[in-house]
């Protein structure tokens, strides 16, 4: 074999590597995301909603639910970001974990979350709870209340029940959480004679806070293109006090915190 033969041997042997490596699968080279944040919200004596947040590439989700000494107790797969644990201990303490799936490829479990169940009440008393006839909870959110809709979009109407009977006013919150928790829609000092904000319209009586984009009223579902859905989830908190005075979300959050008499979460999802 002389120089140039060897010339076009090596040629071709570099030529054939790169169409090998072209050729092998994109999935096979990239890892899963592990899942990062993990929530346990509607906390009640028997039962709670684990959610978590969106990975792109998964095609769905495996949890599980562990006792104090991390024994397995329950798991189950599902294809939403957000699932209802049933058949729980009344004031027991629980750890939840998620991680993605795909295929046979599994991504790393997201850190233990721990939570503690309601004390069961011996007059059996109703929590309180929020809900739109504008979408189903855990359903698609219609064009008409996101970026693309009308107008750019108008609120859902919400409806809220069973406060507990020393509310002294409601904060509404509404967050992407698959975009760190980007605000789109915030009241607060919302009366507690208020148990509803009809379409296109802020709950009465409350005060807008600016939400991400530094606005003072509601801004729809409004995902990028390439990321497929996201979650958006509605929060109804019912306060012990009449009045925040914080004039940013973050620092309302805060300042509730310690208000907190209940809190009730619904979500809906959107793919631009």
């Amino acid at each position: 074999m002389n120089k140039i033969q060897r010339e076009l041997l090596l040629i071709l042997l570099v030529t054939v590597g790169v169409c090998i490596s072209a050729a092998t699968p994109i999935s096979a080279k990239i890892s899963l995301p592990a899942v990062k944040k993990v929530q346990v919200v509607n906390i009640d004596s028997e039962d709670v909603t684990v959610q978590w947040n969106k990975v792109t590439s998964a095609k769905k989700y495996q949890v599980w639910i562990l006792n104090n000494n991390k024994t397995v107790l329950n798991q189950f797969s599902t294809t939403k970001t957000k699932k209802k644990v049933t058949g729980l201990q009344s004031s027991t303490s629980y750890y939840v974990k998620v991680r993605a799936k795909r295929g046979t490829q599994n991504g790393k479990w997201s850190q233990l979350k721990q939570f503690t169940t309601a004390t069961a009440d011996s007059e059996e008393k109703e929590s309180m709870t929020i809900s739109s006839p504008s979408f189903n909870d855990g359903g698609d959110i219609p064009v008409t209340f996101t970026c693309d809709g009308p107008g750019g979009g108008v609120s859902p109407e919400l409806n809220w029940v069973s406060a507990p009977s020393d509310t002294q006013s409601f904060f509404l919150l509404m967050i992407d959480i698959d975009a760190s928790d980007f605000v789109h829609w915030s009241v607060k000092n919302i009366p507690s004679t208020t148990t509803e904000a009809l379409q296109n319209t802020d709950p009465e009586g409350g005060t807008n806070l600016p939400n991400a984009w530094g606005n003072t009223y509601y801004e729809g579902p409004c995902p990028p293109l390439e990321d497929g859905a996201h979650t958006y989830q509605f929060t109804l908190y019912a306060l012990d006090v009449a009045t925040l005075t914080s004039s940013t979300v973050s620092e309302a959050l805060t300042e509730l915190s310690t208000h907190v008499l209940e809190q009730y979460s619904i979500t809906g999802e959107y793919d631009a």
